[in-house]
């Protein structure tokens, strides 16, 4: 949250920019309509980064709410050298409602892959868009 504050008035609160944002397949969650979210790993993806988002968004019990780990490969290793596998391809992220990104060490060598950069065609007008790093 920031703050605003003018001369002899009390600070006021606004959220960040992100938590203004409201795409529509954030607001289909809340009308109860099907929801997809992916979760992009990678080799090295940092542990906690796919396993926290995967436990939280797991405990939503909506109709039609989906969560996938998604990758380049059907089986992705951690930074700590845990094998998970993957539900889907990078291409499914592209029509995903909600698509967030995990980070670790092998984060710097796919944000230099043209390849593996060039499977995405985000749209952040339709798609809520994140990471956790």
């Amino acid at each position: 949250m920031t703050k605003k504050k003018t001369p002899n008035q009390p600070m006021e609160r606004t959220p960040p920019r992100c938590a203004r944002l409201r795409p529509s397949s954030a607001r289909s969650a809340m009308e109860g309509s099907s929801v997809d979210v992916v979760i992009v790993a990678f080799e090295e993806f940092t542990d906690v980064d796919v396993f926290f988002m995967w436990d939280l968004l797991k405990r939503v019990r909506a109709p039609g709410w989906s969560v996938r780990v998604l990758g380049d490969r059907p089986q992705h290793t951690s930074s700590s050298g845990l094998p998970v596998p993957m539900h889907g391809p990078l291409s499914d992220a592209n029509a995903a409602d909600i698509v967030l990104f995990t980070s670790g060490p092998g984060t710097r060598a796919k944000c230099r892959d043209a390849a593996w950069l060039a499977q995405f065609r985000l749209d952040p007008s339709r798609q809520l868009i994140g990471s956790m790093c």
